[in-house]
């Protein structure tokens, strides 16, 4: 039988784990936001969206 903060350790490491990748898919969310950001003062929404629908699937800027 395991100690007390044995028995913690598997719930400890599962939140760590749950925070690292929060934290991972918001730092990717954010790179993926930057260039859409900057372009939005300067470009149309329309044109906006088929940029970014474009390099979605891989199509040459």
């Amino acid at each position: 039988m395991p100690g007390h903060c044995g028995s913690l350790l598997p719930e400890i490491r599962q939140q760590r784990l749950r925070l690292l990748l929060q934290e991972a898919t918001e730092q990717r969310l954010q790179q993926k936001m930057q260039p859409i950001q900057q372009a939005r003062d300067t470009a149309e929404p329309e044109e906006l969206l088929h940029r970014a629908l474009f390099a979605a699937l891989g199509a040459p800027s």
